[in-house]
């Protein structure tokens, strides 16, 4: 590469057509090349595109198992929600009529009523 064909801000005005092209060109092949160093690990093998593969899979794994662990956790609060609420409409109010005769029983054996027959 010439240091005459490295394309420069400040002489953008004075160059040709002819040499606007050949820098865009040396500047691309200059691009291509340390885009291509990048992948290749030189020999040949595109070794961090391998590695970048395997990340992409285990981050697909992961996202996985954490959507699986979350659809649980939603599934299983919402099983819960239901238990809390047949407790509270149903079971509970059973407990305390049953309580409530029971103390109704317990009093109306102890009342005078029952005392004085």
């Amino acid at each position: 590469m010439e240091s005459s064909k490295i394309f420069r801000p400040s002489s953008v005005s004075k160059l040709t057509k002819e040499s606007r092209s050949n820098s865009a060109i040396v500047f691309l092949s200059i691009f291509t090349v340390e885009v291509n160093s990048l992948v290749r690990d030189g020999t040949g093998n595109t070794g961090i595109m391998k590695k970048y593969a395997r990340n992409v899979l285990y981050d697909k794994l992961h996202k996985g198992g954490v959507l699986v662990c979350v659809g649980l956790t939603l599934y299983g609060t919402v099983l819960l929600g239901d238990h809390f609420y047949k407790y509270f409409k149903y079971v509970r109010p059973q407990i305390q009529a049953s309580k409530e005769a029971a103390e109704k029983e317990l009093l109306s054996e102890g009342s005078s009523e029952r005392l004085n027959m």
